[in-house]
């Protein structure tokens, strides 16, 4: 007969959150939520709680925390110990001090860039879409002198006003596409996993940023993937949705003003 969890089968550390995981920026607040809950209740041989407890005590539905479960696991944020024939065992993964201080330094760095920055390795698309067909990145740019992309970015970054921004961004082919795929990885480490860039949904991504800056995209991003309602009811929709029209970004972009104005209005 197997039993059910309950309050006292957590090894009882203390009502926090252990820093390996609270600093973590590439982890949503669910996820956050999900693995403090499994590391408590692992008392040395792994969490075996089901995932039923597990989607009743996040609060969200079944299929939802199969996906982030298995987001997690291809991340290294948590790990299979076995499985008896009844119960699955699992681990959470805690990251090297290493990669904790670097993470710690990025969290507290005041920089309207923390969410999207130059340090990850990204390779620029050989190819980039344009209306009227398919262009080369390539084109014309080698040995002629040009700016590489990482000093594009980098002069990018020192621009303050954001209508500049906006205006650069559209005038130079690889830097757009640099952000657009710098955009979808935020989106997908944030909201929907295994997301795909379609066609359509990159058309998408590159109209919006014809009216707000990459920095804003990831602010409206970082939003939704931090706002409960939205991640159980929306996340499943997609980038396509997601950036439908600017009435969504600007909705996404207001999100914590709205739920400070609705907790005044409830006292």
């Amino acid at each position: 007969m197997n039993k059910e969890i309950s309050i006292d089968d957590r090894d009882f550390k203390g009502v926090w959150i252990p820093k390996e995981i609270y600093l973590c920026e590439d982890l949503n607040w669910t996820e956050i939520i999900l693995l403090t809950e499994i590391d408590s209740l692992d008392k040395g041989n792994g969490c075996f709680a089901s995932n039923e407890y597990l989607a009743k005590f996040i609060r969200v539905k079944m299929t939802r925390l199969a996906n982030i479960i298995s987001s997690l696991r291809k991340r290294k944020y948590i790990e299979d110990l076995g499985f008896d024939g009844r119960k699955r065992y699992l681990r959470v993964i805690k990251k090297d001090n290493a990669a904790l201080s670097k993470k710690i330094t990025q969290h507290y760095q005041k920089s309207e860039d923390i969410n999207i920055d130059i340090n990850t390795s990204i390779k620029p698309p050989l190819y980039s879409l344009q209306s009227g067909g398919i262009v080369s990145e390539n084109s014309g740019t080698e040995n002629s002198g040009e700016k590489t992309l990482k000093d594009k970015i980098i002069e990018f970054k020192q621009i303050p006003e954001r209508e500049k921004r906006i205006e650069i961004i559209q005038k130079d082919v690889q830097l757009r596409n640099f952000y657009v795929e710098k955009i979808y990885k935020f989106y997908v480490s944030r909201i929907l996993p295994g997301a795909r860039l379609t066609k359509l949904s990159k058309e998408k991504i590159l109209t919006r940023m014809k009216e707000y800056s990459p920095q804003e995209l990831a602010e409206a991003i970082q939003n939704f993937s931090e706002d409960t309602w939205w991640m159980e009811n929306n996340a499943y929709r997609g980038l396509k949705w997601f950036f439908h029209n600017e009435d969504r970004i600007e909705q996404f972009l207001k999100l914590p003003e709205m739920k400070n104005y609705l907790q005044k209005n409830e006292r």
